[in-house]
């Protein structure tokens, strides 16, 4: 194969060697004689295209399942990355709408806040004229409990005297 031996050309072949081809198996005799020809180098040449091209559809087929594959994926990777940007919005919708009650709610609170410091003065105040009130009464109280020890011991004294009470 690949010598330059073919049908235009000359060999010299011994006579064992014809003896030997005349002798053999049938396949034997058309694997020399093709190679006389010249064609066994064009049938490895198709024989090693066959195998390459028979990589290559594995290769394709293979090829083609990876695609398959990555296509599923990419679709749910889709769905994910929707489902990721549908909750980035809805967290951002949320956060806003939270950032609004709670302003609201301080508000509220700095009203009441506001409403209840102002009881607490109006009661202090309260709480202030009561305890004063409360004073004065006590002052009452003591200086009628101190009056009325002074009677008490002006009777004494004047029972014990005999003399009539002064008032």
């Amino acid at each position: 194969m690949g010598t330059g031996l073919g049908g235009e050309t000359y060999a010299i072949i011994s006579q064992e060697r014809i003896g030997q081809i005349l002798s053999s198996k049938p396949m034997d005799r058309r694997a020399v004689i093709e190679e006389a020809a010249g064609i066994t180098r064009f049938k490895t040449k198709k024989r090693l295209a066959e195998l390459r091209l028979e990589s290559a559809k594995v290769n394709l087929s293979r090829v083609n399942d990876i695609f398959d594959e990555v296509t599923r994926q990419m679709n749910s990777l889709k769905r994910q990355a929707s489902k990721a940007e549908r909750y980035s919005l809805l967290r951002d919708d949320l956060r806003a709408r939270l950032r609004v009650v709670l302003a609201s709610r301080m508000s509220q609170l700095d009203a009441e806040q506001s409403a209840v410091a102002s009881q607490i003065a109006t009661l202090t105040a309260q709480i202030g004229e009561q305890s004063a009130a409360v004073d004065a009464m006590d002052a009452e109280h003591t200086a009628g409990v101190e009056q009325g020890y002074q009677l008490d011991q002006q009777i004494r004294e004047a029972w014990l005297t005999g003399e009539p009470l002064r008032r």
